[in-house]
């Protein structure tokens, strides 16, 4: 089995690779306004400075981000393969970032956001992971919901590989997710890094390893104690499986 799941993070490493991005921290109120807002119903043509002139897709955002001096951004309410306009079939996430420079890039929700605004990033429906993350990328997620994902390859909820760094803060969920493979709510492969500080990874499942976290050969895997990872479901390492 080891042998299957380290070719098929070595496969994802290497397709993943084309992917190219489409079109393009906290949270205090000095924060809220120094971000771009996304929700669904927003419009890619807007500034996306306030609420009012919000972005339609996530990766519009991370381009701003990437490329300006706001590096973080808020989310308003559920973003999906609708919102994302997701149509190139070979990427592994519905949402995928190949590249945020050399700063860290915060993607988070209101803390006290109420029902019809919680921020919650959804692959439901799409038949793949939620968020792909590559390049040299260095991503912290707050107050946000990762869920819904289900993929035939390694990752259902996020899919961290070559050299980036997730970091999973405060507010930050990873559940109901699934993989056919390894890493139900999250798998790291290559010289990928994941940290939880403050978030948690709970109620998903894998068909073959980690439930929780699939945690491949020269990966690194950083959490807190008591274990922010769960209640997670897997034949073998049903929270985390280390390669």
């Amino acid at each position: 089995m080891r042998a299957v799941l380290r070719a098929k993070s070595k496969r994802l490493v290497s397709i993943l690779l084309t992917c190219v991005l489409m079109g393009c921290g906290t949270t205090g109120q000095d924060k809220l306004e120094q971000c771009y807002y996304v929700k669904a119903d927003g419009n890619d043509a807007h500034e996306g400075r306030t609420e009012a002139t919000a972005l339609k897709n996530l990766r519009r955002a991370i381009y701003l981000a990437k490329t300006g001096t706001i590096k973080t951004i808020m989310v308003i309410g559920t973003l999906n393969i609708a919102s994302e306009l997701q149509i190139n079939v070979n990427t592994f996430g519905v949402f995928a970032i190949t590249e945020t420079g050399k700063e860290e890039i915060t993607i988070t929700g209101k803390p006290d956001a109420s029902a019809t605004e919680r921020a919650v990033l959804s692959g439901s429906d799409a038949g793949k992971a939620v968020i792909a993350i590559g390049g040299d990328s260095q991503v912290r997620f707050e107050y946000i919901e990762i869920s819904g994902g289900e993929s035939k390859e390694i990752g259902g909820g996020i899919i961290i590989i070559e050299n980036a760094k997730v970091t999973l803060g405060n507010g930050a969920q990873v559940r109901g997710n699934r993989s056919q493979s390894g890493g139900g709510g999250a798998a790291v492969a290559g010289n990928g890094a994941l940290t939880i500080s403050g978030g948690e990874i709970s109620g998903n499942q894998a068909e073959m390893a980690g439930g929780g976290v699939y945690v491949g050969y020269g990966a690194s895997f950083t959490q807190s104690d008591p274990s922010p990872v769960s209640g997670n479901q897997s034949p073998d390492g049903a929270d985390v499986y280390w390669e």
